[in-house]
């Protein structure tokens, strides 16, 4: 459920810089598209589909990925619900961290739901088979090599879905003091706390490709 939606603003410090950002893997002459990448400190941590539109949904943890972005300073303000994007500090803490852009700040009130790849409820063995087929070369459904949430979803037209996850940068192994309370019991099955109140920066350019096609990241 949306809470509130602050205004579109300038964050972030340049793509050099930056704790977090997108790139696509150098292509040689005469090979295909590479993989494109979200990167955390330098490390390759997720592949992530170009939206191009006829792409299926993508997201998948690499080994490379085994850093969080937990913020010392921000952890007891996350502890309690936000009552608006900008309490606290939270969006420019966390803009720091980000390549420099165009973001939409947003409070949304979520209530999450745990999925493990391959079980009851895995988007990627369900929903995206039916609409996108198995893969053709391995011929097996997408596996992103992480547990993650399924939050909202809605129909946007006849021939559209819009589908939204929650994807951890590292699974946990134990109590995490952070705003999310996950612990490595919710990863065995458990249901984690029954709402999030969290902000999200959505990337404004370009808005519709981005909205459709990128899960949100936890920190």
């Amino acid at each position: 459920m949306m809470i509130r939606t602050g205004d579109p603003r300038r964050l972030g410090v340049p793509s050099s810089e930056a704790r977090l950002h997108f790139d696509t893997e150098p292509q040689e002459l005469g090979v295909g598209p590479r993989r494109r990448l979200l990167i955390v400190d330098d490390e390759p941590a997720f592949e992530l589909s170009f939206y191009c539109g006829t792409c299926p949904l993508l997201f998948r943890r690499l080994e490379t990925s085994r850093e969080k972005l937990s913020l010392e300073s921000m952890q007891a303000r996350l502890r309690g619900p936000l009552d608006d994007p900008d309490d606290g500090g939270v969006v420019e803490a966390f803009g720091g961290l980000l390549s420099e852009g165009e973001y939409l700040p947003l409070l949304l009130d979520v209530e999450p739901r745990l999925v493990i790849p391959g079980k009851e409820g895995d988007y990627f063995s369900v929903e995206q088979v039916t609409a996108w087929g198995i893969d053709q070369f391995w011929g097996l459904p997408e596996y992103p090599h992480t547990p993650y949430y399924r939050t909202f979803e809605t129909a946007v037209d006849a021939d559209a879905h819009l589908y939204e996850f929650v994807v951890p940068m590292v699974p946990p192994r134990g109590t995490r003091e952070n705003g999310s309370r996950s612990t490595s019991r919710s990863w065995s099955g458990e249901r984690p706390p029954r709402r999030w109140r969290s902000p999200r920066w959505t990337y404004a350019s370009p808005p519709s490709a981005w909205q459709k096609t990128q899960p949100r990241t936890g920190a």
